[in-house]
């Protein structure tokens, strides 16, 4: 890998959390060889949802193969390319 970005979404609770931070991400794939989902989450955290779906670029890029129960303090290392979304 010759650099390095970071990117950080704060996923709001179904009953608000003062409304500050989004409920979700649509689908997409990342500009990069490589991407680390970490589930960092507070105390009363329990899962929260992330969808894979095909290769960007793929003929079945955009139908659903996986979703996985993300836990808080895991983290899953994925293909950019790999279309993804919460």
């Amino acid at each position: 890998l010759d650099h390095h970005h970071s990117f950080v979404v704060r996923y709001r609770t179904k009953t608000g959390d003062n409304n500050d931070g989004s409920s979700g991400l649509d689908m997409h794939h990342d500009a990069s060889e490589a991407t680390l989902n970490v589930c960092l989450g507070r105390d009363d955290f329990t899962s929260g949802g992330l969808r894979f779906c095909g290769h960007h670029g793929d003929a079945n890029h955009r139908k659903t193969q996986l979703v996985h129960s993300h836990l808080k303090g895991r983290a899953i290392l994925h293909l950019g390319r790999h279309r993804h979304g919460a």
